[in-house]
């Protein structure tokens, strides 16, 4: 009975490791997939910069366009705003990404301590279980060694192991 309690409790221990190891398998994924966002997200902002940077480079001080030039300084204006606002959210959202992947990180340190625990607990839990056999198949070979001593001394009956 002793046996099979040590066995189940090491069926539960290998259980949980492997529920831990998937875990921090979706975990992995989960930040990569987020770091790649990142790279996304930086890439987009990068971009936005240079346009940015062309829009803001883009009026003529000719005098001759200069109503046509006031036109497109208007329509530069609003780009220029509306990549300020789109560079605003690329940054909020690579903040938010960063927040994520540290957060990622975090709780996949602390799987690992986990499932470094629940290895060391289920190889402490083995080793245990291993003496225990050992103590129970040397009180056997005792037994049967003495069971068949006292045969050997009944008249008549002569047994070996």
């Amino acid at each position: 009975a002793n046996v099979n309690d040590l066995t189940r409790q090491l069926a539960a221990g290998k259980s949980h490791r492997q529920e831990l190891e998937t875990k921090l398998r979706l975990m992995t994924d989960d930040r990569d997939a987020t770091h790649f966002q990142l790279g996304e997200t930086a890439a987009k902002l990068e971009a936005m910069e240079k346009l940015k940077s062309q829009v803001a480079g883009s009026y003529s001080s000719s005098s001759e366009a200069h109503n046509a030039a006031l036109r497109e300084l208007q329509a530069a204006r609003v780009r220029e705003d509306a990549l300020a606002r789109h560079l605003e959210k690329a940054r909020e959202e690579e903040a938010a990404a960063k927040a994520k992947y540290s957060d990622l990180t975090d709780d996949m340190q602390v799987l690992q301590s986990q499932l470094e625990h629940t290895k060391a607990s289920a190889a402490s839990r083995t080793a245990a279980l291993e003496a225990h056999l050992q103590d129970k198949c040397e009180e056997l070979v005792v037994r049967v060694t003495e069971n068949v001593d006292l045969q050997n001394r009944l008249p008549g009956k002569k047994s070996e192991l």
